[in-house]
């Protein structure tokens, strides 16, 4: 996959979009960092593709969230260590 800095997008951005209509991706990136990817859609597409991305950007939270809670020992608690966490939630929550 190509890349460009968000910097340099913005001077580019016809031959960055003819670059997307004939089918390629393109990576952004700021400070050698990536932010975002640009890829071609069109009308028909758009719907799908955002949900897609939806998908596929919250599965890997969860998965981030899975692997936090075994590094920090939280996939061995009981249901009673569960239900007690939840219930103390919920009385500071219902103080707030």
């Amino acid at each position: 996959m190509n890349s460009i800095t968000l910097q340099e997008l913005g001077r580019q951005a016809p031959a960055l979009a003819r670059q997307l209509e004939q089918g390629g991706e393109l990576l952004v990136t700021k400070d050698d960092k990536p932010v975002a990817v640009l890829f071609p859609t069109d009308g028909e597409a758009l719907d799908p593709c955002m949900k897609a991305w939806r998908r596929a950007r919250n599965l890997l939270a969860l998965e981030r969230v899975q692997r936090e809670s075994v590094a920090r020992g939280m996939d061995k608690m009981t249901m009673e260590e569960i239900n007690a966490e939840i219930a103390a939630y919920r009385r500071e929550s219902a103080g707030n």
